[in-house]
């Protein structure tokens, strides 16, 4: 946990003063709810409760099925209930309180209890898209080809692609009933067994996530004998992470067959509203310019005066940052100030979300690490953070405030079309942090300082789409060994996430035998193949920024996209903006860029090193 300088928090009120920025540190969420205890939380949950029963009672029945008319009618009960209930806000408001604060374990139970309570009322109403999913096809062409349905079709368009994978009614009711125990309870078993380990270093008891994490903050020797404790741990509870794995991946295969799946990943990627040719370009292209990522890593060891790189070396800091710390009204400004840039509208979200309590900025006991944005249609947008005093405070800050301007304006949308998935979002938030570490690169107060940004910037490339990919293949691997063979050992586990590091960070990496016990602690594992959207989101930003930077005025096209939510395709709204994701030439010309990039880096280290 970091330690909290008061004299810090105390300098940012003098310092709010002599900017005029005025801005709270905390989430003010005054306007939902009290507190915790506040009744009204409770007459929320009823009320969703008896929206949820009312809409059932009318449409169990299914007569609504008959025509298309009566289809319609119940088309827009479905869009206003949406509106009205379709946001939990109360557990969605307790579940900010309890990032705050995780220690409250009353209001950690009293959650539980609500989301129990909602779940079970959402269950009443589940035959609704169901029954949809289901009409027949000829009455689904019918429907999609009506200018009536017009505001409804790509919605419906979904349901009805989705309705191909869908069992019957019972039979989803099954699977939702037995996933908390095929999936949920393995899952955060293995999580609960990891987060209770800790490791001793320099005298202190160390939990294990920032063990992991410290040790690319560290210097050589450091870095090394905190990594050397580190592995041996994993090891030690490999067998728990062998029965998790293997237990979710078989009830993965079992419903995938169930649902005719043809591949793994199959299921993820029609849920993020990709097309799998798109996804396979993207795995496919990137895997041939694994190149790319090596010659990355071997200019980083000759930064770090390495001729081999361990996996303790991979991220080390390879230029000492400034020690000067920056205040949190400083950190503000200078996005403010980069986000002007790009549009005054968007410096304002930042200036205004600081001075509405939507952002949490410090961090404190208890607190959640690490940083994100929350969205939801009828309820401010909000931003938690944890900030360290470093440039890379803004760099966090900028990302999750492009999330943050992207849920914004997708909320223009009707409500079935508001918000956006998962490969589109991602696009929006790395789209502004390029913007603004250039913007702090270009203005870096030395040479030093500028190498550092540069070195962030390309670790943050390389990870986001060779690592990424890295971690798309594994998951692929053992998904085909566990359906092949039945079962897959803690040591094949380990012994497959080594050769995918290896292939991933080229001949420079000389990693020690143990250390492919590392696929322990990487919870991407557990989510499916979702690690591909960070890759196309990372890539295709990379190209807005591109074409933005050429002509300023691009930024118009940009905000086309921000506002579309999930009224089209990710690639039909990209297509708009010139971009066809789909296209592997246009995957092959990102990777061109990052080679570029690459060549950049190693210009700048090899006249260092001269």
């Amino acid at each position: 946990m970091t330690k909290i300088n008061t004299k810090a928090v105390n300098q940012v009120k003098k310092n709010n003063e002599a900017n005029k920025l005025f801005f709270r540190t905390g989430w003010d969420f005054s306007g939902l709810y009290k507190s915790d205890t506040d009744p009204k939380i409770e007459k929320d949950v009823s009320m969703i409760e008896e929206k949820f029963k009312a809409f059932a009672k009318k449409y169990s029945n299914k007569k609504y099925l008959n025509s298309t008319k009566t289809i319609l009618s119940a088309l827009k009960d479905w869009e206003k209930l949406q509106e009205e209930a379709g946001l939990a806000k109360p557990v969605w408001y307790l579940g900010r309180l309890n990032d705050l604060d995780s220690s409250n374990q009353q209001r950690k139970a009293k959650t539980n209890l609500l989301s129990a309570k909602i779940t079970k009322a959402g269950n009443e109403i589940i035959f609704f898209t169901l029954s949809l999913s289901k009409l027949d096809v000829k009455l689904q062409k019918q429907i999609l080809a009506d200018k009536n349905f017009a505001p409804y079709k790509y919605y419906l368009k979904k349901l009805f692609d989705e309705g191909k994978h869908l069992l019957s009614e019972p039979e989803e009711k099954i699977i939702n009933l037995k996933s908390q125990i095929t999936y949920k309870m393995w899952v955060d078993a293995q999580k609960k067994l990891l987060n209770q380990q800790t490791v001793k270093f320099k005298g202190k008891d160390l939990p294990i996530a920032e063990a992991l994490a410290m040790r690319h903050q560290l210097g050589y020797k450091e870095r090394h004998e905190l990594h050397n404790k580190v592995i041996p741990i994993l090891k030690s509870i490999s067998h728990m992470a062998e029965a998790e794995i293997v237990a979710v991946y078989t009830d993965k295969k079992i419903e995938d067959e169930l649902r005719g799946y043809k591949t793994a990943y199959q299921s993820t990627v029609e849920a993020y509203e990709n097309d799998l040719e798109t996804v396979e370009n993207l795995v496919k292209v990137i895997n041939a310019n694994m190149k790319t990522s090596h010659r990355f890593f071997k200019a980083r060891a000759k930064l770090l005066g390495l001729k081999k790189l361990s996996t303790a070396d991979m991220y080390a800091p390879a230029v000492k940052s400034s020690e000067k710390k920056i205040d949190l009204s400083e950190i503000l400004n200078k996005t403010i100030e980069s986000f002007n840039k790009i549009k005054p509208e968007y410096g304002d979200y930042v200036r205004n979300y600081a001075k509405n309590g939507q952002i949490d900025f410090l961090p404190k006991k208890g607190k959640r690490g690490g940083a994100y944005c929350a969205s939801a249609r009828s309820i401010p947008t909000c931003v938690l953070m944890n900030v360290t005093g470093s440039v890379d405070d803004i760099c966090t800050l900028s990302h999750e405030m492009g999330h943050a301007i992207h849920s914004e304006l997708t909320k223009t949308q009707p409500v079935l079309y508001d918000g956006c998935t998962i490969s589109v979002a991602e696009v929006a938030s790395t789209f502004f942090e390029q913007l603004v570490i250039d913007d702090l690169i270009e203005n870096a107060e030395n040479d030093q300082e500028r190498l550092r940004l540069l070195d962030e910037k390309m670790k943050g490339d390389i990870g986001t789409i060779f690592r990424q990919i890295s971690y798309f293949n594994y998951e692929l691997a053992l998904h085909t060994k566990i359906r092949k063979d039945g079962s897959a050992s803690k040591e094949e586990m380990a012994s497959m996430f080594l050769d995918e590091s290896k292939r991933f960070a080229g001949p420079v990496l000389s990693p020690a035998e143990d250390d492919g016990y590392a696929f322990i602690y990487i919870p991407h594992l557990r989510y499916f193949f979702y690690v591909y959207s960070y890759a196309l989101g990372q890539i295709i930003s990379r190209a807005l920024v591109a074409k933005y930077k050429s002509d300023n005025s691009f930024i118009e096209k940009v905000e086309e996209f921000l506002k579309a939510g999930q009224s089209m395709s990710p690639r039909d709204i990209f297509l708009k903006t010139g971009i066809d994701i789909a296209d592997p030439k246009f995957i092959q010309a990102g990777l061109d860029a990052v080679e570029k990039d690459v060549k950049k880096y190693e210009e700048v280290v090899n006249k260092l090193k001269k």
